[in-house]
């Protein structure tokens, strides 16, 4: 039960009124636009909605984690050599 609580408490909602999404990209310049967050940068689409309601997950800030590296494993090529033999 602990855990979905906690898993609820990492997922944030909000509800944006159209006319605030009208608003916040009207106003916004070309290059605010581009920076705009990831969690808005897609919901211009549903602007002819009356509201709509954005649902996001808190994500760990790993600024400050060690890097592991991976090890390099040998894989198997995903694209075949083509058979000479069955020339045309």
């Amino acid at each position: 039960m602990e855990e979905d609580e906690n898993q609820e408490e990492d997922i944030m909602s909000m509800v944006i009124d159209s006319r605030d999404l009208n608003y916040l990209f009207n106003v916004l310049s070309e290059q605010q636009r581009r920076t705009i967050p990831s969690h808005l940068r897609y919901v211009r689409q549903f602007k002819d909605f009356k509201s709509v309601e954005i649902s996001m997950k808190k994500f760990e800030d790993l600024t400050n984690s060690e890097l592991v590296p991976v090890s390099n494993t040998a894989t198997a090529p995903i694209l075949k050599k083509k058979d000479s033999s069955h020339s045309v």
